[in-house]
């Protein structure tokens, strides 16, 4: 019995000869635009910088870090009628993991901020006020009264 050996497999693509680059205008457009860039950053450096101002964060991205730094500072809290309030940040508690959170988040735990307002015996209803402070800016937050105590009334605000 005749053994068969086993049939090689034969390419049907014929070899494509790339022809060799030639150098092109580009080379020498870059050079050139070197050149500009060059002379650009040369014209700005002499040009004196602007003084940067630095914004306020965004709601969305104050956490816990934020206001821990400003304890004992004021704020104000700007109702929609009558005369704005002056109240100092008493209070800075994380909560916690904010379960859906999703990774690197700018805040992944839920923390709560209580004001006290000099005012015992009289009280904002709990709702969405303007609040002011110097380095934070103004920020709608919702807050709500949690009763007085020795100095004043309390409010407070949680952000999950």
């Amino acid at each position: 019995m005749a053994t068969r050996s086993p049939a090689k497999k034969t390419s049907t693509r014929k070899a494509v000869r790339k022809p060799a680059r030639k150098p092109t205008r580009k080379v020498v457009a870059s050079k050139s635009a070197a050149r500009k860039s060059a002379t650009k950053s040369a014209r700005k450096s002499a040009q004196p910088t602007k003084a940067k101002t630095q914004r306020p964060p965004r709601l969305a991205s104050l956490n816990d870090k934020h206001f821990s730094a400003r304890l004992h500072q004021h704020f104000i809290i700007r109702p929609e009628s009558g005369e704005p309030l002056t109240a100092e940040l008493i209070g800075v508690t994380k909560l916690g993991p904010r379960p859906l959170a999703r990774k690197g988040a700018a805040r992944p735990f839920g923390f709560s901020i209580v004001l006290r307002t000099p005012q015992s015996n009289t009280y904002l209803p709990q709702h969405i006020y303007s609040v002011e402070h110097a380095r934070l800016g103004k920020h709608q937050i919702f807050l709500v009264p949690i009763g007085p105590d020795e100095h004043g009334m309390r409010y407070e605000a949680i952000f999950d």
